[in-house]
């Protein structure tokens, strides 16, 4: 009789550890697995910024061999995207950095799923594209627009890929990339993370300090 009470007692036992550790694994689970998710949402934006401030040092490198100008400032006779400018893609842009970005795979953001990565220049056309050029930027002009995230809206098009924003724009982002926030890459080599209110700030900050009525963007 003493045997088979102590049996019974070990598969008592038995059954109550293994829902202790049932219950362990899915509290560690619950605190685990939103950490996880969260922290992949936060890396997305992370990366699109680094990927925006490669793109500002490789313009501000090609600008520095190139008489302090941009590509789109630069004649296509001289190895610039001037007369490009009203074309019908924004990749030459891109293109005419390759030597200095390392991969045209930072070219498309990892939130923005109509997009592609590409490895190699030659494959590379609108559709492997996330973020749009200032038409307008200026090297010398720290608050000057570079390079953002091609959801913005409130421009006028006047071509098929160049929009035109003015201080009276009402401008944002579409809940394509991170939900109606962007990123814009400045003349100063800075990126800056912004809201819509933000945004119009920082283009009326652009128009002023140009100088010009109107702010240029190629946007693919």
């Amino acid at each position: 009789m003493q045997g088979r009470t102590n049996r019974k007692k070990e598969q008592g036992f038995t059954a109550l550890a293994m829902m202790v550790a049932i219950a362990v694994v899915v509290l560690l689970a619950g605190l685990i697995l939103p950490r996880m998710t969260r922290r992949k949402i936060y890396e997305r934006p992370i990366n699109c910024v680094s990927n925006l401030k490669q793109v500002g040092l490789a313009a501000r490198m090609w600008s520095n061999d190139n008489g302090e100008k941009y590509p789109w400032q630069v004649s296509t006779s001289t190895n610039g995207t001037l007369e490009l400018i009203n074309g019908p893609n924004v990749s030459p842009h891109f293109l005419s950095m390759s030597n200095e970005l390392n991969t045209p795979r930072i070219l498309a953001c990892p939130t923005d799923v109509k997009r592609t990565r590409v490895a190699h220049w030659s494959e590379l056309n609108d559709q492997h594209l996330s973020y749009f050029i200032g038409l307008d930027s200026d090297e010398t002009i720290p608050q000057s627009i570079l390079a953002g995230d091609r959801n913005i809206t409130g421009g006028v098009r006047v071509t098929n890929t160049v929009f035109q924003f003015t201080s009276n724009s009402v401008v944002g982002f579409t809940k394509e990339l991170h939900n109606q926030q962007g990123n814009l890459a400045l003349g100063d080599g800075s990126v800056q993370q912004l809201v819509p209110r933000a945004l119009g700030n920082q283009i009326n900050a652009a128009l002023l300090s140009s100088d010009q009525p109107v702010l240029r963007l190629a946007i693919p």
